[in-house]
């Protein structure tokens, strides 16, 4: 007999919940199905005027009405049909929420950062150990088209020793959103914590800790109290300790006002070529827009995929001169972080590809990119 699908709720009723993890489990319900959602501002009251069932739910509005909402954390730590929780809400309530869930003997997935301290997230880890369940952080980054690519491009070893790395992860918007909670100030919203959270993590898997960092973190717009950019150094001794080893820079950057499209992404530099790609991967813009009735699911054929004119250059040296050529993307799959998540959930905890232990030591690098930054020096990674 095969196994259930996982019964699986959404804490959060915005952009996590519509952009991201709504598609995906909804594309499979042989692994997944959408239990219910916790949206605390919902009114489910049934409102006479528009004939529907309830007032006021964005959950509803993207889900559609029969999907379960509750307002309270206590509905679903107490619900013993919720196996698994997904936790969207504003960072500051991470350590929290995941905590009563797993106490409650629930997997949890958390979105980035896993929580606003490192201290906190050693805490969340061995509470997850007690309780013999899953903890997770959605980083879904890791499965862009662009970081597929740079994955091949390294380990094929066409760029050769590395000696420059710059990861970019750039907007523009002059103007902070007047809604949503992400760009509040005092709340653990600096870029740092959230964008920050993508491009370290990536670092962090291609290279592994680094011996030391160097952090700047400051506002660009200015009046909103909280730092919308920053610069980070992770200082690496060398890109291949196996070979004759020389300093590996890797550089992960972020800013709110870059007026250039498309943004800059990668731009890497080995003694056997470089590569330097633009645009973000459009798995969160299909997302944004894909509806369950269009017949589409996330991962079917051509999903993820870049075009063409989207792809990353490759510069190679052959016979002595510099040979330029556009280098294919993969093909994005977020959907992997799920289905890995099911294996581990089902089957095997040791097969989860997320490890909350990996989301513990880049929390560490934000925390030393803060203070590196705050008192204009480099320090060293000991954890």
């Amino acid at each position: 007999m095969s196994a259930q699908p996982i019964r699986t709720t959404v804490l959060g009723a915005g952009l996590s919940l519509s952009a991201f993890h709504y598609p995906i489990i909804t594309s499979y319900p042989s692994l997944f199905t959408l239990h219910s959602v916790l949206e605390r501002s919902a009114d489910l009251t049934p409102d006479a005027q528009t004939g529907k069932s309830y007032t006021k739910s964005a959950a509803k509005d993207r889900c559609g009405e029969d999907v379960k909402v509750v307002n309270t954390l206590d509905e679903v730590v107490g619900d013993e049909q919720v196996e698994l929780v997904v936790i969207g809400v504003p960072n500051g309530l991470h350590f929290d929420y995941a905590k009563r869930c797993m106490e409650a003997g629930k997997h949890v997935m958390l979105e980035k950062p896993i929580t606003t301290t490192y201290e906190e997230s050693l805490q969340l880890i061995e509470i997850a150990k007690e309780n013999n369940v899953v903890l997770t952080t959605y980083q879904n980054r890791r499965w862009d088209a662009d970081f597929l690519a740079v994955q091949e491009l390294i380990k094929d070893g066409k760029l050769g020793q590395l000696n420059d790395f710059t990861s970019s992860f750039d907007r523009f918007r002059p103007q902070a959103t007047s809604s949503g909670w992400k760009e509040q100030p005092g709340a653990h919203n600096d870029a740092l914590y959230n964008l920050g959270s993508h491009v370290i993590d990536q670092a962090l898997v291609l290279f592994g800790k680094p011996e030391k960092v160097t952090g700047f973190s400051f506002s660009l717009r200015s009046g909103e109290g909280l730092d919308d950019s920053f610069v980070l150094h992770m200082h690496y001794p060398t890109s291949n300790p196996a070979s004759t080893p020389y300093p590996l820079m890797v550089t992960c950057r972020a800013s709110m006002i870059r007026a250039q499209d498309p943004q800059p992404r990668f731009n890497i530099t080995g003694d056997k070529g470089s590569y330097i790609k633009f645009g973000l991967d459009p798995q969160e813009g299909e997302m944004r827009v894909w509806k369950p009735e269009s017949g589409r699911r996330v991962g079917d054929d051509k999903w993820g995929y870049e075009e063409e004119g989207m792809w990353g250059e490759l510069q190679t040296v052959k016979e002595g001169k510099l040979v330029k050529e556009k280098y294919p993307s993969p093909a994005g799959s977020y959907q992997n972080i799920y289905q890995n998540l099911y294996t581990a959930i089902r089957e095997d905890k040791e097969k989860l590809i997320v490890k909350p232990e990996q989301a513990a030591l880049t929390m560490k690098i934000i925390e030393l990119a803060f203070q590196s930054s705050r008192e204009g020096r480099t320090l060293k990674v000991e954890l």
